[in-house]
């Protein structure tokens, strides 16, 4: 899901949910952009990276991460 939080920001968001990630040890997440140059052929470029301590993923949860880039 992608929503515009202002003329200068982008706000991200991707659930993990009940289906997605289960019995995997989760401690990094990134956001890559497919072609922020605009090249005729796809560059995927690293935008925005966090590390955090290690979640087990399972399907009794949802895992939300939201990511605000301001521009």
């Amino acid at each position: 899901n992608i929503h515009r939080v202002n003329k200068n920001a982008v706000r991200y968001t991707l659930p993990l949910n009940e289906k997605n990630c289960n019995s995997k040890n989760l401690s990094e997440v990134g956001l890559f952009m497919k072609n922020i140059k605009g090249t005729a052929e796809d560059q995927p470029l690293l935008v925005a990276y966090r590390q955090f301590p290690s979640i087990q993923k399972t399907e009794f949860f949802t895992l939300v991460f939201l990511w605000t880039l301001q521009f």
